[in-house]
């Protein structure tokens, strides 16, 4: 059983300058103002760090579009994935960046990867094999060879998934966009550590 509190109430924040428009989350409503402080200053971190990324004030900047979604907010965890979209004068192509931010609500803890499992190289082994998997199902051509996942690679949860993600050209050809790979926790709940926040969410599978 969770103690404390379950969730956290979200609202919009706005970058508006055009042509920048970007929508961030605001979390509010915790009862430990010092954990919701630092929650809200790692996301204005990541938005910072996204905008100034992509060239948010440069000249040659045509459009910029951000957003985001809270990909779970319950049994006391908060994970976020936020995108931006850029389109720049004389670029071949628009370009959008992720990033994720997976915390605590009760304790500000922000969890990597690595914080999710018992043993890093079984983790990093099963993450691979599914992956690797699902791009000859789907028939995905790579440009570079997916190599073991690292202790700290990118990620973010849902209700039912750990997703898994690769910036645009990493793995393959642009036009694939960003690559996400979600997966099932009953798929990884052999090797779940009996500290991890998954444990709280393997009830729902």
């Amino acid at each position: 059983m969770i103690k404390g509190i379950d969730s956290a109430g979200i609202v919009n924040r706005v970058i508006q300058q055009p042509p920048v428009n970007v929508i961030y989350p605001h979390v509010q409503d915790l009862p430990n103002k010092n954990v919701q402080e630092k929650i809200n200053l790692l996301i204005k971190q990541i938005v910072k760090t996204l905008v100034t990324d992509q060239g948010w004030n440069k000249d040659d900047l045509l459009k910029m579009e951000g957003n985001y979604y809270a990909t779970l907010n319950r049994k006391g965890l908060l994970s976020l994935r936020l995108e931006n979209f850029v389109q720049i004068k004389k670029a071949a192509h628009p370009t959008t960046l992720i990033r994720s931010l997976t915390v605590d609500l009760n304790t500000g803890k922000v969890y990597e990867l690595y914080d999710l499992f018992k043993n890093m190289s079984a983790h990093g082994l099963r993450i691979t094999d599914y992956i690797l998997r699902e791009i000859e199902k789907k028939q995905i051509p790579l440009i570079t060879d997916l190599r073991l996942i690292p202790d700290n690679h990118v990620y973010y949860l849902t209700e039912v998934d750990l997703v898994v993600y690769f910036r645009e050209g990493e793995l393959t050809f642009r036009e694939y966009g960003i690559l996400e790979f979600a997966i099932p926790y009953y798929y990884l709940s052999s090797i779940v550590d009996k500290a991890s926040p998954l444990k709280r969410l393997l009830t729902n599978v």
